[in-house]
């Protein structure tokens, strides 16, 4: 039989007990950490202190001066937000990009009467959640008023009916730290199909072009939802599709035969809407992204012909995102039941989990220069992707 000594005994306790208190100062060390600032004001102790010896109470200690000179003076401020409000407008005369021209059907011209439709055209997505800047929509140019500046009269019974309902966040956040995550919201605010067949009644002689505008919203910290289930039909999709009530819109539109042509605006701010399904319903299908408080101003001019469209994809986007191999690395609740259109490539995935990515073509963001809208050159419908149609 083995004899154990006291001193063996002894070092087993005292290690057991140093285990233990390793453990409880490790994890009090981080909480301390985390909450410095808080346990330093709650006993009155300062970690910083702010030294002033020999200063020249004349000294210049702006740093960072502004080109507009002193922005307490009235002027300069003027000043300031007119260039701020221009960069705005330029940002979408210049970022917009025109995926599909159907026959030439940009640039509008002026001198019509059109009706806007879709949860977008009165509640745009003007940023993105997150640290984003905040826009305020009783200070900025909504796109009724931006289209009155082309000659371009909206029909306002159509108009005042939209409701004014933002778009919520289509994501799924992770915090810091966790595994796990937590829905940013439905995404998805379109109005139902029986809003719109109340509304072709008031058309009338504003015919000349039905624009219709659709959103989804992002943030930072947030992977675009990749399984929700459709709010008619209960279908899981990615939220970068079109629900059915947004293709019965759209649908309900184009088949009414009462307008001459039939646009697709785009607000989405770098997410890439799938359209496919919908691409012979519509004549021409412009992504304007986020267009902040004054940039529905340079939307408006593209629509009228005022501005080529001269914004560029950085990217070569899926046609269908469930399509994408890369999908099952989305941090979202990715689709264990896929749609019927990427159920093949679905099942390949599952079956071979070291399946290659396809490699995907990358163009470089340029601005291309401005040429007279009447050069514009229709596109061809896309197939496998989505390309912006190119001036000739």
């Amino acid at each position: 039989m083995r004899t154990v000594s006291k001193h063996t005994k002894l070092w087993e306790g005292l290690t057991a007990l140093f285990a233990v208190l390793l453990v409880i100062v490790l994890i009090a060390t981080s909480i301390c950490n985390t909450y410095a600032s808080t346990i330093n004001d709650a006993l009155g102790l300062k970690d910083s202190e702010f030294v002033n010896d020999d200063v020249d109470p004349d000294a210049d200690l702006e740093y960072y001066k502004s080109t507009f000179g002193d922005l307490t003076k009235e002027e300069n401020l003027k000043e300031m937000i007119a260039f701020l409000q221009k960069q705005n407008e330029d940002e979408m005369r210049e970022g917009a990009a025109l995926l599909y021209n159907q026959n030439n059907a940009l640039p509008l011209g002026k001198g019509l009467k059109v009706s806007t439709f879709g949860n977008g055209a009165k509640n745009p997505v003007r940023t993105d959640g997150g640290a984003s800047t905040r826009v305020s929509e009783d200070v900025s140019i909504n796109l009724k008023d931006a289209l009155a500046t082309e000659d371009i009269e909206v029909n306002p019974t159509i108009w005042d009916a939209l409701p004014t309902t933002a778009y919520t966040i289509a994501g799924y956040a992770i915090p810091r730290g966790s595994t796990t995550g937590s829905w940013g919201g439905a995404g998805y605010n379109e109005n139902s199909i029986e809003f719109y067949q109340q509304q072709m009644a008031n058309v009338g002689d504003y015919d000349d072009a039905a624009i219709i505008v659709i959103g989804r919203k992002g943030a930072e910290g947030t992977d675009n939802a990749m399984s929700m289930a459709d709010n008619t039909t209960g279908e899981i999709i990615s939220s970068l599709s079109l629900f059915e009530n947004e293709k019965q819109m759209i649908n309900l539109i184009a088949d009414s035969g009462k307008f001459d042509k039939v646009i697709l605006v785009l607000n989405t701010g770098g997410y890439a809407m799938e359209t496919y399904e919908v691409e012979d319903k519509v004549d021409a299908i412009l992504m304007m992204g986020n267009p902040g408080r004054y940039g529905l101003t340079g939307v408006a001019e593209i629509l009228s012909g005022t501005t080529n469209p001269s914004g560029k994809l950085v990217d070569t986007y899926a046609k269908n995102s469930l399509s994408a191999p890369a999908v099952v690395n989305s941090g979202t609740n990715t689709p264990s039941s896929p749609t019927p259109a990427c159920l093949p490539i679905w099942k390949r995935m599952k079956s071979s989990a070291a399946a290659p990515a396809p490699s995907a073509a990358r163009s470089p963001q340029t601005n291309r220069s401005r040429s007279s809208p009447s050069r514009w050159r229709t596109s061809t419908s896309a197939t496998a992707i989505m390309r912006p149609a190119m001036p000739t």
